[in-house]
């Protein structure tokens, strides 16, 4: 995966480019309406890690649930949880963090 990072004065944005394969073989499992039955509910099934630097990181991972899969995505300050946003059921997109002392670092997942 190939990324794009700027820094600006209100925070760090990502744009990450995954491999349209890739990415739409994720977006086909998030499109299920079912459990992956192989793998136990809430097991992560797959996890993606971006360093927005400072000790700050993001991670967007797809998790597997019993009406099918979800994105779960968490910033972290030197490995403190910081802030979750609401669930999601696409991966591709934009992830707009907000520290608690206000900056922001937004990440966006595309294909490419």
């Amino acid at each position: 995966m190939r990324t794009e990072r700027k820094t600006g004065w209100q925070g760090v944005d990502i744009t990450a480019h995954m491999p349209e394969e890739e990415l739409e073989a994720l977006e086909e499992l998030l499109r299920r309406d079912s459990a992956v039955e192989d793998a136990g509910d809430c097991e992560v099934l797959r996890t993606l890690t971006f360093d927005f630097g400072g000790g700050i990181e993001a991670d967007v991972k797809v998790c597997n649930g019993d009406t099918g899969p979800w994105v779960d995505s968490v910033l972290f300050e030197h490995g403190d949880e910081v802030q979750v946003l609401e669930p999601s059921d696409m991966l591709a997109g934009e992830y707009p963090f907000e520290h608690p002392d206000g900056r922001k670092f937004n990440l966006e997942i595309k294909a490419g």
